[in-house]
């Protein structure tokens, strides 16, 4: 596997990751029932993503003040449902 490939490869995991911890935690809190909801038809507004060349998060933007939903490393590719 090339060098390309292999940064693809984990930039595609990584992405399944966040995904998968973000409809974790909408779930959780009852926003969606299943994660192709959030694919189809979640309205991504009520959804924040702030980041820096390093780390990020996404933010549910419901309610009173956001609520943290996951943290994000893009130098190492981890992602931390909160």
């Amino acid at each position: 596997m090339s060098s390309e490939q292999s940064k693809e490869t984990t930039e595609a995991v990584f992405e399944a990751k966040l995904l998968a911890a973000i409809c974790g935690k909408l779930i959780e809190l009852g926003e969606i029932k299943a994660e192709e909801e959030f694919l189809e038809n979640y309205p991504k507004e009520n959804l924040a993503d702030v980041h820096n060349q390093e780390t990020g998060a996404y933010y549910l933007m419901k309610g009173e003040k956001p609520l943290k939903l996951v943290e994000y490393n893009l130098k190492t590719f981890e992602v931390y449902p909160l």
